[in-house]
């Protein structure tokens, strides 16, 4: 049976990757029903990133992506020329772009049947219509909203900025929405609004980036009303987008808010995989099942910088005692004590949406457990691998002092008798465990960019 770690571990991987774009018609504003294919155009595909906050693990984000497109025939040109893909359609702007990039195996079955598997896709050839659309849908890595200003130059090829479709919250003031009630909202009912707002005429405002569907919504269930959520002169509500309004809402829920890579709006708990979704071997390390994956390893070693002893969490407009909620740790002048080692390294938050005081205590542990213990990271360079994501657990392997053998003369002081250790011997670890906090798949050289904390 096909298995993605045994496409991964080929000594010749087989990558298919693929470009469509959706327009929008000029008779009626909506995009077109169809995915338009332009994979043949593609000179540079770029790099598709997913990070999580470089201190709360609870925001995501999906960055933006350039893709460049040879422009031999015009097919690029403003919408006002003819050869133009845009014409008699809107402009180029907030055109949606689809970026698929899956690994192919075949596998020949015991009836004699060859079956190719795509992944992260689990669809079969033999089980899909290959000519049918839904097929190109699967293994998304990306969607978004060409954005910016799309240059023409003398070598005949233009530059488009891709947006992640968080952007279309980012670009929609949140006073502009109706459907408040007098007594507010719940965190679930704000993001169901979105998804179910609509223009005087009746037609759905954000759906049509999303399939057009309520299927592409995954939205968790909540119960705390918030009630500046009751107007949109709300003074909580006139100065902030869309997605303001979501981060804040999803910051009091201790939810995570993001789109994720194959398109779905996501607001709802965290979740983290307590098993070990991968494992990654380089020097000195070899799995039969996983193979051999680690081409370089930039930096590892305790983010400092990211080590909070203090919490001060904000959750009342008035600025007074009660106001806050502090978690910090116990100071002694001793030398285990890192307060005393270090000083106080707080970490200030404000959300005065939170809505108890039992609330924001929870809210203030749950960020203070998360921050006060030293932890490694780890930014390691791999060879294609797509179907991981942000906060999934794997392990890592990786011995650089096996990088040398004992048996050259130049790695050793042979005068003294002395065999000196090679290079590099801090790189020593064994299925150590990691968390990862960003994905970067660069799609021109198909290798993948990871950052992991340790756990």
């Amino acid at each position: 049976m096909s298995t993605v770690e045994k496409a991964i571990k080929k000594n010749r991987m087989r990558i298919e990757r693929k470009a469509y774009i959706k327009r929008m018609q000029s008779s009626d504003g909506l995009f077109e029903s169809d995915w338009f294919e332009i994979t043949k155009d593609v000179k540079k595909w770029g790099r598709i990133r997913t990070s999580a906050d470089s201190v709360l693990t609870n925001k995501f984000r999906l960055h933006s992506n350039v893709i460049k497109l040879a422009n031999d025939t015009g097919r690029y040109n403003p919408e006002t020329e003819p050869e133009s893909l845009w014409y008699e359609y809107l402009g180029q702007q907030r055109t949606l772009l689809k970026i698929s990039a899956v690994l192919l195996d075949e596998t020949l079955t015991s009836e004699g049947i060859w079956v190719r598997t795509r992944f992260p896709s689990k669809g079969f050839w033999d089980v899909d219509y290959y000519d049918n659309s839904q097929w190109d849908e699967r293994g998304a890595n990306f969607i978004g909203l060409i954005q910016g200003d799309p240059f023409l130059s003398n070598k005949n090829e233009v530059d488009f900025n891709v947006m992640p479709l968080t952007q279309v919250f980012k670009d929609f003031p949140a006073e502009k929405l109706t459907g408040w009630t007098a007594t507010g909202l719940t965190a679930q009912q704000f993001v169901e609004m979105l998804r179910d707002f609509t223009d005087n005429n009746g037609t759905y405002v954000f759906r049509p980036f999303f399939g057009n569907t309520t299927t592409e919504w995954s939205i968790g269930s909540t119960s705390i009303v918030y009630g500046n959520l009751n107007t949109s002169g709300s003074k909580d509500i006139e100065d902030k987008d869309c997605w303001q309004v979501i981060e804040k809402l999803a910051e009091a829920e201790n939810y995570v808010p993001m789109v994720k890579k194959n398109g779905i709006m996501f607001f709802g708990p965290k979740t983290e995989t307590g098993t070990i979704q991968y494992e990654f071997h380089g020097a000195g390390s070899f799995s039969t099942r996983y193979g051999h994956t680690i081409k370089k390893i930039t930096r590892y070693g305790t983010r400092i910088s990211k080590f909070y002893n203090r919490v001060r969490l904000k959750w009342q407009e008035a600025d007074t005692t009660t106001s806050y909620i502090t978690n910090s740790a116990d100071f002694t002048v001793s030398a285990d004590n890192l307060p005393w080692r270090l000083g106080y390294r707080t970490l200030e938050i404000n959300n005065t949406w939170i809505s108890s005081t039992a609330t924001a205590s929870t809210l203030a542990s749950s960020i203070f457990n998360e921050v006060s213990a030293f932890k490694k990271e780890i930014e390691f360079t791999t060879s294609f691998i797509p179907h991981l994501e942000v906060l999934d657990l794997v392990t890592l392997s990786y011995d650089a002092s096996k990088k040398s053998s004992d048996e050259l003369w130049d790695v050793n002081n042979w005068d003294d008798l002395v065999w000196a250790r090679p290079g590099n011997d801090a790189l020593r670890f064994s299925n150590k465990q990691f968390k990862l906090i960003s994905q970067e798949i660069d799609l021109d050289k198909l290798e993948t960019k990871f950052i992991a904390r340790e756990v």
